[in-house]
């Protein structure tokens, strides 16, 4: 393939998203960064124990990604990514996929388990939400990076609607669980009940 040859530009242009006038945004890759790149991807293919497909992959998708200018749309797309990319390898190892809720004031009337597990929300994979002192739900949003999990930022999800929840409750026997359903209403948590079945 014939390389294109562009006017030297006064500033270094590092490998990230690049616009031309006032075309669609584009990824830019450096020279020694699509080499690495490129071996990565090979090793992976290959079976080379350095290069994980699942790493891989991800690093690639989430550099594709930057070139995204909707800010919400890039965000569920990077999230669905880290979902997709983990979800095959869940699936074969016979996992079943939740989130963790955690409350910064226990609710009354609700027992202490050992986790609040959840599926309510989509692509379920061990993200973790918290419902704050003020009744707001948070989701706790992070990033991979070489395997590596970065706290990024806090999201109020300003949820609207029921959550269902599950856990094994401290101190009861081994079969011991309790399910409830959340209600939030305009973002805020306004009450819970027992979820028996």
């Amino acid at each position: 393939m014939e390389i294109r040859e562009l006017p030297q530009q006064d500033d270094r242009v590092e490998t990230g998203p690049v616009r031309f006038g006032d075309d669609w945004a584009g990824l830019f890759i450096r020279g020694d960064d699509a080499f690495g790149l490129a071996l990565q991807i090979v090793g992976a293919l290959n079976g080379n124990p350095l290069y994980k497909p699942n790493d891989v992959l991800r690093r690639l998708g989430r550099k594709l990604l930057t070139c995204c200018e909707h800010e919400s749309v890039r965000k569920d797309l990077t999230r669905n990514l880290l979902a997709e990319i983990h979800r095959p390898q869940a699936r074969s190892q016979g996992m079943s996929m939740f989130d963790r809720l955690k409350f910064e004031e226990q609710p009354s009337g609700m027992p202490i388990v050992e986790e609040w597990q959840t599926k309510t929300f989509p692509f379920p994979y061990l993200e973790t939400y918290i419902v704050n002192k003020h009744g707001r739900l948070i989701f706790i949003k992070h990033t991979y990076d070489d395997g590596e999990i970065i706290h990024t930022e806090d999201e109020d999800m300003n949820y609207h609607g029921l959550v269902h929840i599950g856990g094994k409750i401290v101190g009861g026997g081994e079969k011991e669980y309790a399910d409830y359903i959340l209600k939030f209403t305009d973002g805020v948590f306004v009450g819970h009940q027992s979820d028996k079945r």
